[in-house]
């Protein structure tokens, strides 16, 4: 294919000029915005626009110069481009894209806004100062409601944390009280069961000790006569009523 007659170099020389013509725009509104007051002047406004929007056709020519790359990659038998020349084509498209960026993030950056913010609030001052100062005392009232406004929210912040310091000790305290108690809890359960343990025990070996002595009674019981049966269940009647006694209350 014909050099002359490639459609890639006549989107490229259209795509340069783009370029250039940009480029110029870049450098006028990178003057305008360093020594003007950009909220004020007609030309930064002006050049802004026409700046985006070169960019953005730009943008889109590169597109279009990126998709016949992909084209004659994709068939290099029909269109026999050397490798060579598709490279150089792929720099040119790269080299103007990287252009492009740093006038786009130029466009975008905070410093940038932070300069029109600064000329809006000029402006503005401006414009009031121009009117003989009739809303000088409205600025001062506004300041002082501010003022008022952030002493008392100052002031609600102290006491809620005060407040909140003094909830956190009462529940301090409520804890520590509540362990106390868990402690106190704790021992006497203690106690009760040592007094448990001592009773069961107690209580274990008079059952024994009865258990001993019903087998001798009964063992009596089968030898002797019947007065006597009678009188040895009272003795041993009245000697269980002391056993008892003695479990219970000693």
């Amino acid at each position: 294919m014909s050099l002359l007659q490639d459609p890639f170099y006549v989107v490229k020389e259209e795509v340069q000029q783009s370029v250039n013509g940009v480029t110029a725009l870049y450098k006028r509104w990178r003057e305008l915005l360093e020594t003007t007051n950009t909220a004020n002047n007609d030309e930064f406004k002006w050049t802004t626009n026409e700046l985006k929007s070169g960019i953005k056709s730009i943008e889109w020519d590169l597109q279009d110069l990126d998709d016949t790359i992909s084209i004659v990659e994709s068939n290099r038998q029909k269109f026999k481009l050397e490798q060579q020349e598709v490279e150089n084509r792929k720099k040119f498209i790269n080299d103007t894209k990287s252009t492009i960026k740093r006038m786009k993030e130029d466009l975008q950056a905070a410093s940038t806004k932070g300069k029109q913010e600064h000329d809006k609030r000029e402006a503005l001052m401006g414009s009031r100062k121009g009117a003989g100062g009739r809303f000088d005392a409205l600025d001062q009232a506004i300041i002082s409601d501010n003022q008022d406004y952030i002493d008392d929210q100052a002031s609600r912040q102290q006491q809620l944390m005060h407040d909140q310091d003094q909830d956190l000790t009462q529940l301090s305290n409520t804890v520590s009280t509540l362990g106390q108690m868990g402690q106190a809890i704790s021992s006497e359960l203690s106690v009760q069961s040592r007094i448990l343990d001592n009773l069961t025990a107690k209580v274990d070996d008079t059952s024994g000790r009865l258990s001993g002595v019903m087998r001798r009674l009964n063992k009596l019981i089968e030898s002797a006569s019947d007065r006597t049966q009678w009188c040895i269940i009272g003795v041993l009647a009245v000697l269980l009523i002391g056993l008892i006694i003695l479990v219970f209350y000693v």
